[in-house]
C-alpha cells in the first residue's frame, strides 16, 4: 500500500463510518475492485481510531457524566440505588453499566475468533454476502420496532442483545452501527436513543480492538 492508497481508504472510512453501510466492508471491497493489495485487519482497525476520536470529541461531556455515574455507583454499591434526597435512580450510572455489559460479547467473540475474522478481510465474496445480511437486519428492524422507549427504560436484555449485535458486526460487511441501532429499534427504543447508545457502546469496542492490534504489531 502506498501513501495515496492510504489516503483514499481513509476517506472511504470517514465517509462510510457513521451510516449503516459497514465501513469495514468498503475497506475490503474498494481495494478488491481497484486491484490493490488487501490492507488487512490491522490497518482497518487503526483507521477506526480516527473514528474514535470523532465520537469521543462529540460525546465527551456525556462520557464525563457516564464516568462520574459509574464512580457513584461503585460508592453506592449499585447503579440502582437512589442518590440522597432523590427518588430517581442514577440514569448515568445505569447507562455506564449497560455499556460495560454490552461490551462483553464483542470482547469475548473478538478474542476467541480473531483469526477467523481476520481471514474474512481477505474474502470479498463473504463481505458482499454480509452486506446483504446488513440490509436484511435494517429492513426487519424498521418493520418490527415500535420505537416508543428511551434510554431510561433500558434493561439487561436490551444491553446484552445490542452487545451481541455489536459482536456479530466484527465480521466485515455487517455494519456495527446498523446492527446495534437495528437491535435497539427492534427492542422498542426510539431512533435517536438507539443511535446514541450505539455510538456510546462502540467507543470501548473500537478502542479495545485498536489497542489489541497495536500490541500485536509491536
Amino acid at each position: 500500500m502506498d501513501f495515496i492508497q492510504a489516503i483514499i481508504l481513509g476517506l472511504v472510512q470517514g465517509l462510510t463510518e457513521f451510516i449503516p453501510v459497514s465501513s469495514s466492508a468498503h475497506l475490503v471491497l474498494v481495494p478488491w475492485a481497484l486491484g490493490w493489495a488487501s490492507p488487512g485487519l490491522a490497518f482497518d482497525t487503526m483507521l477506526h481510531w480516527g473514528t474514535l476520536l470523532a465520537v469521543v470529541g462529540y460525546f465527551w461531556r456525556e462520557w464525563m457524566r457516564i464516568i462520574s455515574g459509574f464512580v457513584r455507583s461503585l460508592l453506592r454499591r449499585g447503579p440502582w440505588r437512589t442518590t440522597p434526597g432523590s427518588r430517581l435512580a442514577d440514569g448515568d450510572a445505569r447507562l455506564a453499566w449497560w455499556i460495560i455489559l454490552g461490551s462483553i460479547p464483542a470482547a469475548v467473540l473478538g478474542y476467541l475468533f480473531s483469526d477467523f475474522f481476520e481471514e474474512l478481510f481477505d474474502n470479498a465474496a463473504a463481505v458482499g454476502g454480509f452486506l446483504l445480511v446488513t440490509a436484511l437486519i435494517l429492513t426487519l428492524s424498521e418493520r418490527l420496532g415500535r420505537r416508543v422507549r428511551n434510554l431510561d427504560s433500558m434493561n439487561l436484555p436490551d444491553a446484552l442483545l445490542i452487545g451481541l449485535a455489536q459482536a456479530i458486526a466484527i465480521a466485515p460487511g455487517i455494519s456495527r452501527s446498523g446492527a446495534t441501532i437495528a437491535t435497539g429499534l427492534a427492542r422498542g427504543l426510539k431512533r435517536e436513543d438507539a443511535a446514541r447508545f450505539s455510538f456510546l457502546l462502540g467507543t470501548p469496542a473500537i478502542f479495545g480492538a485498536g489497542l489489541l492490534q497495536l500490541v500485536k504489531m509491536v
